[in-house]
């Protein structure tokens, strides 16, 4: 799918600020709010980091294949608190985590469809298929193709999801001192960057 080089740059500088955000976050809360943000904080952060440089830059496959396999654990982490807000608080507590399970598994594909290619790069005209069709084609890419299309509208399903309760969450605030909105909006909004990121680089794969 061609690509638009002053959008992907833009989307870069988000995922850097969206780095930047929660960075800052973990350094700057409460420790209780630290401990208890702490796997989101660094996996954004993380995760924001190397989506920038995969939008504007390169990464070789050796590296993107150790990044696919550094993010699995964020991403079975995400799983076990889904599983587990699951039992404690029922299926509609389970956004969350759930969406940070997506997003860490679109990443892993991403990573490792990178892997594939001789030089990792996300930069103009990449289409990352490299994954699918270095299997043969045929079976393999179709299967690529499915998977693409269940994460993207998995994301946008997210992202949806994301929008509403910082809705929901700004009317609920509406009365609250002036500021005490702010980080959890801050955070709403690089969650949305993410999603929209994520979103954009799995559709430039087709």
């Amino acid at each position: 799918m061609p690509t638009t080089p002053w959008l992907q740059w833009m989307l870069a500088i988000a995922m850097i600020l969206t780095a930047l955000y929660h960075i800052g976050h973990f350094v700057a809360a409460p420790p209780r709010v630290r401990r208890s943000k702490l796997d989101v904080d660094l996996t954004h952060a993380a995760m924001g980091t190397v989506m920038a440089i995969m939008l504007v830059g390169s990464l070789t496959s050796h590296t993107s294949r150790n990044l696919a396999i550094a993010f699995a654990f964020p991403a079975m982490w995400f799983a076990w608190r889904t599983g587990h807000t699951y039992v404690i608080q029922g299926v509609r507590a389970i956004g969350h985590p759930l969406g940070q399970v997506l997003i860490c598994t679109a990443m892993i594909y991403m990573l490792m469809a990178s892997s594939a290619q001789p030089t990792a790069a996300m930069s103009p005209g990449m289409h990352m298929g490299g994954m699918a069709m270095s299997h043969g084609g045929g079976v393999d890419l179709t299967l690529s193709r499915m998977l693409q299309v269940l994460l993207v509208a998995a994301i946008l399903g997210a992202a949806a999801c994301t929008a509403t309760m910082w809705t929901r969450r700004s009317r609920s605030s509406a009365g609250c001192p002036p500021g005490s909105a702010l980080a959890p909006t801050l955070t709403s909004v690089s969650q949305l960057a993410m999603e929209g990121a994520t979103a954009y680089m799995l559709v430039l794969m087709f």
